[in-house]
């Protein structure tokens, strides 16, 4: 039940990070960045790869 439990909540933090991460690349894409170089600022931010700028979850 615990490890079940422990799965759940992975799944739930992921689908989470995904939603905060797909957010921050629209409104990337919105204010004129091309969807190429705003997934990869997104991805590269979430890395932690780009000092001084965090994506809070």
């Amino acid at each position: 039940a615990e490890i079940f439990r422990q799965q759940e909540a992975r799944e739930a933090d992921k689908a989470h990070r995904a939603s905060i991460n797909r957010a921050a690349l629209e409104a990337f894409m919105a204010e004129g960045m091309p969807e190429a170089c705003a997934k990869q600022a997104v991805t590269l931010i979430a890395q932690r790869k780009i000092p001084n700028i965090a994506i809070s979850y």
